[in-house]
């Protein structure tokens, strides 16, 4: 009997798992703000997608996996170029123009 070799399947990019890690970190605050609460899947998926979108270097990324809490993140988002934080930036104020879903 042949058997088909399964490759594993891909997990969470580099993005999605340092992106996952910042919202483990900014839960309490993101929890404290009605205003991102209501819409924190929204903010987490378009941070993803700007992540993916304008290439974040992996010092970006490795920055971010590695913060422990909320001052610790400042030095990454400076890591970023002045195009992807704008790009960040404007993505986040267009979720939270949006009503809640």
């Amino acid at each position: 009997m042949v058997t088909a070799r399964h490759r594993p399947l891909p997990g969470p990019s580099h993005c999605e798992r340092a992106i996952d890690h910042v919202v483990v970190i900014m839960q309490p605050e993101i929890d404290r703000n009605p205003m991102m609460k209501d819409r924190g899947p929204l903010l987490r998926d378009a941070a993803v997608q700007g992540c993916i979108e304008t290439a974040w270097s992996d010092e970006s990324l490795d920055c971010y996996d590695q913060s422990i809490d909320v001052s610790s993140l400042r030095p990454c988002f400076h890591k970023l170029t002045d195009v992807q934080r704008d790009d960040f930036n404007q993505r986040i104020t267009d979720i939270l123009k949006q009503p809640i879903p």
